[in-house]
């Protein structure tokens, strides 16, 4: 199973896989605030909300799987 995950990984060109806690930390690190996870297409900001589009492309239950929404503000 390992490496369909990555053969799938590699072909769609992405080059790390995150989890919440490791998109947190970074943001951290590089002076982000007000950091939280959201469901897809939920945001405070109104034009957030309709940003993502792969839920119409493939079923809404596996993009909402494979998808982590986090928002975070950088003081000014």
């Amino acid at each position: 199973a390992a490496f369909v995950v990555n053969n799938f990984f590699r072909d769609w060109g992405h080059e790390v896989l995150y989890n919440y806690q490791g998109l947190e930390s970074l943001l951290r690190k590089h002076g982000f605030i007000e950091i939280a996870q959201k469901e897809v297409g939920e945001s405070e900001i109104a034009l957030f909300k309709s940003l993502e589009k792969h839920g119409e492309i493939i079923p809404s239950e596996f993009n909402t799987l494979e998808t982590i929404v986090v928002e975070a503000k950088k003081p000014a």
